[in-house]
């Protein structure tokens, strides 16, 4: 008969009968497997025991503390090879083959009655209300088949009786590994379905679809010269810029800057004063100093705005480039070349959230969860939308912080500190700043580092 094997954080060891039933752990007494815990690590009704096609199967029911094994918490494992499942401070394992010691099966109500430890042993702690001088577990049991009759058989036929116990043998093995496989299959598309839902949650940014190059070629063209019509001269260049940015050799876009060219530099004729001296005198007259041009102070200011734009642009600020030339346009829409550096700062800006959106949703799926947090806090200070996807993550570290934080507390009590540090650290990270048991794990984790 196999056997269930509970230790406890002190290393003591307590052994139970199964059958092929399904058994309820936790801490309330009405449970079949009761587990004291003043902790309350165990919750009152903290799992159950399944025993499912020959093997017994331990299935978390929705407890707060959950189910551990190798430190990941699981909503449930096959007890068999050796696999050990926590608990709260207990170690659940199956033996399937050793006999369970001082054990007596009694009539309905069935009792489990285990053997009273020696006065001078440590008592250990009592699964049930029992008392510790004779622990009981209640169970639920069926009554015994009665035994197939079994027909003497010939010598003769001894042959075909062992074929048929072969032929028994290898279909009961391959329901086995049937099931065994349709388990394994189902709980791999949940999680695969998990996966898919939570990068469901994370949608990628939308941009504008592209113009195709004739088609904004011939925008362009079509706003310069209609601006030329207007005499607005300045913003017809900087649209003629835009034409020669994508396509250096268009006609159009060539004769429409001779011709803005002209426009904003005609040729220059002699003033009427300078015609008066010239008949009056004969003398050749004395040509002035030529000094340097008087520079408008506003124009001195919208130069100095656009060189600062383009400082940011080169250091790759592009945010800041972005705010520079688009204030810039505000103010002067006719200002020459801020609209093609503006439109490359967007471009350079987009590209630098969706990396930064990328990096976040692969940490995730690595359990990262400090480096997403992380690379979606930069996206979003570069103006990205992704307040939902950050509370959404902050409310996974809290519910992963949380358990962390019970399973250390446990480990705590007990002093194993090498098993309680790690959790309180990852509880300290996970939890929100004004959640109390933050503070908790921060004290706990000074505490140890000092001893």
């Amino acid at each position: 008969m196999a056997k269930l094997i509970i230790r406890n954080v002190a290393g003591e060891d307590r052994e139970f009968p199964l059958a092929d039933r399904d058994l309820r752990v936790g801490r309330g007494e009405g449970n079949d497997v009761v587990l004291p815990d003043p902790e309350k690590a165990v919750s009152r009704f903290h799992a159950e025991l399944r025993y499912e096609n020959g093997i017994y199967v331990l299935v978390d029911a929705d407890s707060p503390n959950g189910i551990w094994v190798n430190g990941r918490r699981v909503p449930e494992v096959e007890l068999r090879n050796g696999v050990a499942a926590v608990i709260g401070p207990y170690t659940l394992s199956v033996d399937p083959t050793a006999a369970v010691l001082e054990t007596v099966v009694v009539s309905a109500p069935t009792v489990v009655s285990i053997a009273t430890p020696a006065p001078s042993q440590r008592p250990e702690p009592t699964l049930g209300g029992a008392t510790p001088g004779n622990t009981q577990l209640p169970t639920r049991t069926q009554p015994p088949k009665p035994k197939p009759q079994v027909l003497p058989s010939k010598p003769s036929n001894r042959l075909w009786l062992a074929a048929v116990a072969l032929l028994l043998v290898v279909a009961t093995g391959a329901a086995l590994t049937l099931g065994l496989r349709r388990r394994a299959q189902r709980i791999a598309d949940q999680r695969r379905h998990a996966e898919k839902q939570q990068l469901a949650q994370i949608p990628p940014p939308t941009f504008p679809a592209a113009v195709p190059l004739e088609d904004e070629v011939r925008q362009h063209l079509e706003t310069a010269r209609r601006l030329l019509d207007a005499r607005q001269v300045n913003a017809a260049s900087i649209e003629v810029d835009r034409v020669l940015e994508l396509d250096a050799s268009n006609a159009d876009a060539v004769q429409l800057r001779d011709q803005i060219h002209s426009t904003l530099n005609p040729p220059a004729e002699p003033a009427p004063a300078a015609i008066a001296a010239t008949t009056k005198s004969s003398k050749p007259a004395v040509p002035l100093p030529a000094g340097p041009a008087p520079v408008d102070p506003r124009t001195k200011a919208l130069q100095e705005r656009f060189d600062r734009g383009q400082q940011a642009y080169t250091s790759g600020n592009y945010q800041e480039a972005v705010k520079i030339f688009e204030a810039l346009l505000r103010d002067e829409p006719s200002y020459a070349g801020v609209g093609s550096i503006l439109e490359q700062a967007r471009i350079k800006l987009r590209d630098g959230i969706q990396d930064l959106l990328t990096a976040a949703r692969k940490a995730e799926d690595a359990d990262d969860l400090m480096s997403s947090q992380k690379s979606l806090v930069d996206a979003q200070r570069l103006g990205a939308a992704v307040v939902d996807d950050l509370n959404r993550l902050r409310g996974k570290m809290q519910k992963e912080g949380i358990d962390a934080f019970n399973q250390a507390k446990t480990f705590y009590a007990y002093k194993q500190f090498d098993k309680a540090r790690p959790l309180y650290q990852r509880a300290s990270q996970f939890l929100a700043d004004d959640d109390p048991n933050r503070k908790i794990a921060k004290d706990r984790l000074d505490a140890m580092r000092s001893k």
